[in-house]
C-alpha cells in the first residue's frame, strides 16, 4: 500500500484573516497613542506659557519698591496662542509682620497656576 502525503503549502483564508485582526488592532492602538501623545503635548506647552506669564507678573510686581505695592486686586485677560487666560494678582499686608503677601493667579479653562511669595520691608530693619 502507498500512501500519497498531501502537502499544504501556504496559510488558510482564516488565518489571514486573523493576522490582519490582530495587525489592524495593533495600528489603532499606535494611533490611539500618537492622538494621546499630541493632546498632552498640546497641554504641555500650554501650562509653560501660563507658567512664564505668571512668573512675569510674580516679577514686575518684585521689581517695585515696596512701599508701591498697595493692597489690591487686579484682574485682567491675556491672550497668547489663540488661548485666553485671566490674571489675578493680589497683594495684601500682613498686620503682624507688614510683610506683603504676593499671589499671582493664571486661570485657562478648568485649570490655573498660582505663584505666591511674601516680600519684606528690608530698608525698616
Amino acid at each position: 500500500m502507498i500512501l500519497l502525503l498531501k502537502k499544504n503549502s501556504g496559510f488558510s483564508i482564516a488565518e489571514i484573516m486573523v493576522g490582519l485582526l490582530i495587525l489592524s488592532l495593533g495600528l489603532i492602538a499606535i494611533a490611539n497613542l500618537q492622538n494621546k501623545s499630541v493632546s498632552w503635548t498640546h497641554y504641555s506647552q500650554v501650562k509653560t506659557n501660563s507658567i512664564f506669564i505668571a512668573q512675569k507678573y510674580m516679577e514686575d510686581l518684585l521689581s517695585k519698591n515696596f512701599d508701591d505695592l498697595d493692597n489690591e486686586v487686579q484682574n485682567q485677560t491675556i491672550t497668547m496662542d489663540k488661548i485666553q487666560y485671566s490674571l489675578t494678582t493680589t497683594v495684601t499686608t500682613d498686620a503682624v509682620t507688614q510683610n506683603k503677601n504676593i499671589e499671582v493667579k493664571l486661570t485657562w479653562g478648568e485649570n490655573q497656576v498660582v505663584i505666591n511669595t511674601i516680600r519684606s520691608n528690608a530698608a525698616a530693619r
